[in-house]
């Protein structure tokens, strides 16, 4: 993480400008600093068992709007834009169906060829 990265460095440059130029807030930093952890963090992981949950019950089919649609009806409010990313931070990626691909089309009006070596493929029952 990024807070991580200017503790390390904050010995050999100023935290407040490792913070401008990774674009995180001074406030966060320090926020982090101070609790070991950002409060939205621990939301998230608290959160991160309730997406689980919706997301394996639908089978690894729904996406981030359908699972916090599911959320919703749990009683939890939470956003899309919030569920996408934690499911994208815990690699939850819904499972597309394969497109089923036809590759004979036996409803045609062009002529059919005619058997003209009369074969039949039935085997017989006696040698």
């Amino acid at each position: 993480m990024k807070c991580t990265f200017i503790d390390a460095e904050r010995k050999h440059h100023p935290p407040r400008l490792l913070c401008k130029v990774l674009e995180v807030s001074h406030a966060t930093y320090y926020r982090w600093r101070k609790y070991g952890s950002l409060p939205s963090q621990s939301r998230d992981v608290a959160l991160l068992m309730h997406i689980k949950a919706a997301f394996e019950k639908s089978e690894k089919n729904y996406g981030a709007r359908r699972v916090r649609e599911a959320l919703h009806r749990s009683k939890i409010r939470v956003g899309r834009r919030r569920v996408s990313r934690i499911m994208q931070q815990f690699d939850l990626h819904a499972v597309r169906p394969k497109k089923c691909i036809r590759t004979t089309n036996s409803k045609h009006a062009f002529p059919i060829a005619p058997n003209i070596l009369a074969r039949n493929f039935k085997p017989s029952s006696t040698p």
